[in-house]
């Protein structure tokens, strides 16, 4: 049924779309790994992942008392740990209540609620 939807593709609209379709079947036919990303475990949302911290919109106010829409951010650090007990390293992309959550609970519990959770790290 793919191929024949690719020559019919290929018949009416030209080779960019065949290309097009094609790499469409081809990166997501292969066990749902997805092979046209270069890196799989990058996380680009500015989301804590221990507290789960997101930004928020609020009002910049300004000195006539006119407010205009904003985004607070979280204070987000990329913090790399040590795992003693699977020997490797893991980088962690937390807030700085998160850091301080780790310290006091330490690394590998922390790890294994996120692990519960279906985070993978």
């Amino acid at each position: 049924m793919a191929l024949f939807t690719c020559f019919f593709v290929l018949l009416g609209n030209g080779i960019a779309l065949f290309i097009k379709l094609f790499l469409k079947i081809f990166c997501h036919s292969i066990n749902n790994q997805d092979l046209c990303s270069p890196k799989k475990n990058l996380i680009m949302a500015r989301v804590c992942q221990v507290t789960g911290r997101k930004p928020v919109v609020g009002h910049k106010v300004s000195f006539s008392n006119k407010k205009s829409k904003r985004r607070f951010l979280p204070n987000l650090q990329t913090k790399r740990f040590f795992l003693p007990e699977e020997d490797r390293w893991i980088t962690l992309k937390l807030t700085t209540d998160a850091v301080r959550t780790i310290n006091k609970n330490g690394l590998l519990t922390v790890v294994k609620e996120l692990r519960a959770k279906g985070v993978t790290i």
